[in-house]
């Protein structure tokens, strides 16, 4: 990658984007110059070095600083520094000072100071700051490896940095009670203000009232032109019913209360209450990972702003500045926003007010240049749109802040192969001669934000190489900053990815591996460009083959299967299963067999029996009678003979017989052998 064609970026916060509205004013004018414009919306701005890479200037135009995400904002810093961008900062309500750039990664690049001195403002603002400390606040944030605790703590610091040092900040925590971390006074000394507020902790419940009244009590006697509390909680407080009218009686005081509240958990209810009877502001916050931002906001919109309003003709100052040459009559401007002058030699004041306040200053921050104009280009500047000098003024202070355009001659390719990140730098003049002798250190920045300094050797004529480690998952950006001699020229930025699976990290053909299958199966290796004449799907040279495949396997299994199927078929009852399952269905199953089973029998009995005359019947009759007297009477016999073979035992072992009389079962016995004879 090379430096951006002189393609400008232009943030709107004016109209939000908008191709139609006072923000574009600016890019209209720059693009009658010949321009390369591209407007976008604050919440548009790239997140990272590759997403500025291509812009040579970058014009932040009335953006407050709770618009643009921490990522942007060190990335833009990171553009200018490094990379050789250029930066303007455009004035208006929510820029500078009265934007909260104040603390950010971009106020010490800016060439004029954002903290104002005593005899330019005086102190205006008074704030104190609540926060929860209870338990609660110790719940992990979702995508984040920090706690709500923290993360609240540090958007508080980021507000109390975004105040002047002319401003009144105090700061309770509260829980089950209420305590000062820093007791309000002026703010001239934020890293002790931030180091207070990382120590909070969190522990207890939630009790808001004490902490409010102690807050109350610390702001009724300050002398301040704004007096604010901001309470942030994510639950329900104790004593919830008297907190409105507790902030309603504050208002009443001067003192306003604006609220957050944290989570899904928080009592959104009272704490809109709150905001509503005290005159701020409630912000609802569901996502804690943007709390910073609403903090920093929460602040700005508290705070006065730092403008100054009232028309005056700028000054030009004699430091012979290029972006004002051929301007001969300057024309009036409406407004500005308060800042001072910084006292280093490297900066360039152009044009200031007429009491000594700057308007137009540049200097160089690290491998770029920043612009710092505190008017606007829109509302602040309305004499200027019907100035000639309006298109003249910001084409020459876009060009004098650009990256310039040289260096178009470097081509820097980077891939990552074994664990290390390959960087090969090709240098060439404009005439496409080799450029020999550079020095070329280079910063590799790793996925997680650590960066590597090396140095590239060179290896052939305009041929300059290094490696680093890349051992972890995610991009890889490479920034060479070519020197030749003592002049440095335009850096060169590049990038890589290293995938996290292993198979995704050799994207290399592997041409041997490919040729060798070929010879194996009998293909052939075919040229991309001579794929469609290979004719790969016609199939009239293709010999058929025949596979053959024994099948005694499948059906010896297939035929067990069929045998066990059958025998356990034959075994189960099925009209048992019917008779559980469907009694009635069993039961017609039954009687339907018996009809079937009489009806063959009928029909089986009428085929077997022949048909016989009357005589024929008759004498059959008289045979079987015969039969049966006879069967009767050998059945008499029979049983005749076994009762005297039992009565003889029973008479040889007994003594003589009595003259008693006859006992009736002999009589019986005897009644029956007379019978017996007289029937033979």
């Amino acid at each position: 990658m090379s430096p951006g064609a002189g393609s400008y970026l232009i943030v709107d916060g004016v109209g939000k984007g908008d191709p139609n509205g006072k923000g574009a004013l600016l890019a209209r004018a720059l693009e009658r110059t010949g321009a390369d414009v591209r407007l976008i919306a604050s919440d548009a701005m790239p997140a990272d070095l590759l997403g500025f890479q291509s812009h040579d200037l970058v014009i932040l135009q009335n953006v407050p600083a709770d618009a643009v995400s921490e990522e942007s904002q060190h990335a833009l810093a990171a553009h200018v520094r490094d990379m050789g961008g250029g930066l303007i900062m455009v004035g208006g309500p929510y820029s500078f000072g009265s934007g909260g750039w104040a603390g950010t990664p971009i106020e010490p690049m800016l060439p004029v100071r954002l903290d104002l001195a005593e005899r330019l403002v005086e102190r205006r603002t008074a704030i104190v700051l609540v926060l929860d400390g209870s338990g609660s606040m110790s719940s992990p944030v979702g995508g984040s490896f920090k706690s709500q605790q923290e993360i609240a703590n540090a958007a508080a610091a980021a507000a109390a940095r975004s105040l002047g040092s002319t401003d009144l900040v105090g700061v309770i925590r509260f829980s089950s009670s209420a305590t000062w971390v820093r007791e309000l006074g002026p703010n001239d000394d934020t890293d002790a203000t931030t180091e207070a507020i990382q120590s909070i902790s969190s522990g207890g419940g939630t009790n808001i009232p004490p902490a409010l009244v102690m807050a109350g009590d610390a702001l009724r006697d300050v002398k301040a032109a704004v007096k604010h509390i901001i309470v942030l909680s994510d639950g329900r407080s104790s004593g919830e019913a008297v907190l409105p009218e507790l902030c309603q009686r504050l208002a009443d005081e001067g003192i306003n209360v604006s609220t957050i509240s944290v989570g899904d958990a928080a009592d959104t209810q009272t704490m809109f209450a709150m905001a509503q009877r005290g005159g701020g502001v409630h912000y609802p916050v569901t996502n804690p990972n943007v709390l910073p931002r609403v903090f920093v906001r929460a602040v700005r919109l508290v705070r006065d702003p730092l403008i100054k309003e009232g028309e005056f003709i700028p000054v030009a100052l004699p430091t012979g500045s290029p972006a004002l040459t051929g301007l001969e009559e300057i024309r009036p401007l409406e407004g500005l926003v308060l800042t001072r002058f910084r006292e280093e030699p490297t900066v360039t004041n152009a044009l200031a007010t007429p009491e000594g306040e700057p308007v137009l200053s540049h200097w160089s921050a690290g491998l770029g240049r920043v612009a710092a104009f505190t008017s606007d280009a829109s509302t602040w500047a309305a004499p200027w749109l019907r100035w000639s000098g309006y298109d003249v003024f910001w084409s020459q202070l876009a060009r004098l802040t650009a990256r310039p355009p040289a260096g178009r001659g470097f081509e820097l390719t980077t891939d990552i192969e074994t664990g290390r990140l390959r960087i090969r730098l090709s240098a060439f003049d404009s005439q496409g001669e080799p450029i020999d002798g550079l020095l070329t250190p280079a910063v590799v920045y790793a996925p997680d934000g650590t960066k590597v300094n090396i140095t590239l050797e060179q290896v052939a004529p305009g041929e300059y190489a290094g490696s680093a480690p890349a051992m972890q998952s995610g991009n890889y950006i490479a920034v060479i900053k070519p020197r030749n001699g003592t002049k440095a020229l335009p850096p060169v930025l590049g990038g890589a990815t290293q995938a996290s699976s292993i198979e995704y990290r050799a994207l290399r053909s592997n041409t041997a591996l490919l040729e060798r299958i070929a010879t194996v199966t009998g293909g052939k290796v075919l040229a991309f460009d001579s794929v469609s004449a290979a004719d790969l799907y016609n199939r009239e040279r293709i010999e058929p083959r025949l596979a053959e495949s024994s099948l005694w396997r499948v059906l010896l299994v297939l035929s067990i299967i069929t045998m066990l199927l059958d025998v356990a078929t034959r075994r189960i009852a099925w009209d048992r299963y019917l008779m559980f399952r469907r009694p009635a269905l069993a039961q017609a199953s039954e009687r339907s067999a018996h009809q079937t089973l009489g009806l063959l029998r009928r029909a089986t009995a009428k085929r077997k029996t022949p048909k016989r005359s009357a005589a024929q019947v008759e004498s059959d009759a008289k045979q079987l009678a015969i039969e049966a007297r006879r069967r009767r009477q050998e059945a008499r016999l029979r049983e005749v003979q076994s009762n005297n073979e039992q009565e003889d035992a029973n008479t040889a072992q007994q003594p003589e017989p009595s003259e008693e009389p006859e006992s009736g079962l002999l009589a019986a016995k005897r009644r029956a052998r007379e019978r017996f004879e007289q029937d033979r």
